[in-house]
Order: C-alpha cells, then sequence, then structure tokens
C-alpha cells in the first residue's frame, strides 16, 4: 500500500494550501481512503491532512448518510467518463 502524501510543491498546491482550500485523491473504497490531499483541508473541515490520510481514519463516515449514495452514484457516473469532476457534499467536522 503506498503512503499518503501531503504536496504544497507545485503553484497550484500551493495556491490550495494558501486559500484555505484542498483538493484530493481517494481510493473508491468502503471508506474512501485517501491517498493524496493538496491545500489545506485543516481550515474547512477540522482536520489536519495527516488526520485524514491516517490508516484508521473513514473519510466516508464524516459524510452525511443521506448523501452517502449520491455521492457514489456521482463517482460511478464520471468514472464511465473518464472526465475530471467536481463533487460537493457535506461533511462532519471534529465538533460535529
Amino acid at each position: 500500500m503506498s503512503t499518503p502524501t501531503l504536496n504544497k510543491e507545485t503553484p497550484i498546491q500551493s495556491k490550495l494550501y494558501n486559500l484555505g482550500s484542498f483538493s484530493y485523491l481517494c481510493r473508491f473504497d468502503e471508506d474512501y481512503t485517501m491517498l493524496r490531499i493538496d491545500g489545506n483541508p485543516e481550515s474547512i473541515l477540522s482536520f489536519s491532512a495527516e488526520e485524514l490520510t491516517a490508516f484508521d481514519f473513514s473519510f466516508a463516515s464524516r459524510m452525511k448518510s443521506e448523501e452517502r449514495d449520491f455521492v457514489k452514484m456521482t463517482i460511478l457516473e464520471a468514472a464511465g467518463t473518464g472526465e475530471w469532476f467536481e463533487l460537493k457534499y457535506s461533511f462532519k467536522t471534529k465538533s460535529g
């Protein structure tokens, strides 16, 4: 299994970090295991990149349960096209 990474090396990644936003690459598994995070998730989610990429962190468990099917179907549809896509959904921060 490859080690997840936090990357602030390229100009776009640096901009994401400085703007308080982020992008990520995850596995399409039950937990949406994080593989790579670019930017600054902590300013939005209250979790650091290190916490999000921890072995025992379940990104899916922090989604609202009523949105999980929508997220899964959107990913499946996008995977069929091979195009980049954007997906917006709710996420529970540390404080709930």
